[in-house]
């Protein structure tokens, strides 16, 4: 499940493989149709412009035979659209205004499965500071639960985290100890890993990443 566009119009990275059987891979966005607030519609403006719908199914289907499930309107609509505590993976990455990405994130614990993974884009950068916010005030207030954060992508649950951090550890031990820098920390009383870029890794959010934690979702859910 892809709330925004955004991280799935152009690139195989962000798509999860290996949708199982009777699974579906959906994506919401507004696809330039009128936000809820005129803020949001403001950022839509400035950012977003010319990110329609076919523009969306040309690109996704450079990499890909067939489309996803596809919801046109706003990402509130998906907790009546789709099952409850019946996802695996959310990705986030809609509107960066402090309360819509705070709701998104509500609406992820209401569908996803008890141990299932919420990503969440852009959790750092300088135009975004609502992400950001959104995240902390989830984790110090509502058992938001970080897994592991990038250069661009925060990773969390709102399950138990453990689990999912000690076969990080694991995984990290047996890759080139160039590809990441590795740091360890706890925010909130949570503990927390930060993979920042090593000398070898060639892209900036390390992909091995998102397709590690992938096949942790799957193979636990």
């Amino acid at each position: 499940m892809a709330f925004g566009q955004r991280g799935v119009r152009s690139t195989r990275r962000f798509t999860p493989s290996g949708v199982g059987q009777g699974e579906t891979f959906t994506v919401v966005d507004l696809f330039g149709d009128p936000a809820p607030s005129e803020d949001n519609d403001e950022e839509n403006r400035q950012s977003y412009a010319g990110l329609t719908q076919e523009v969306f199914c040309e690109n996704y289907r450079r990499v890909h035979d067939e489309l996803p499930a596809i919801v046109r309107g706003p990402s509130t609509v998906m907790t009546d659209r789709l099952a409850h505590a019946a996802c695996r993976f959310a990705h986030i990455d809609a509107g960066h205004l402090f309360e819509q990405v705070r709701a998104d994130l509500l609406d992820t614990r209401t569908l996803l499965a008890a141990q299932g993974i919420v990503v969440a884009d852009d959790w750092r950068t300088i135009h975004a500071p609502g992400v950001s916010a959104a995240l902390w005030e989830l984790v110090a207030n509502h058992g938001l639960s970080p897994i592991c954060v990038s250069s661009m992508k925060f990773y969390a649950t709102w399950g138990d985290a453990t689990p999912y951090l000690e076969a990080l550890d694991r995984w990290l031990a047996t890759t080139d100890p160039r590809a990441f820098d590795v740091r360890r920390d706890r925010v909130h009383g949570r503990p927390i890993t930060m993979l920042t870029d090593g000398h070898i890794t060639s892209r900036r959010d390390g992909p091995g990443t998102a397709r590690w934690l992938w096949g942790e979702v799957k193979r636990r859910l």
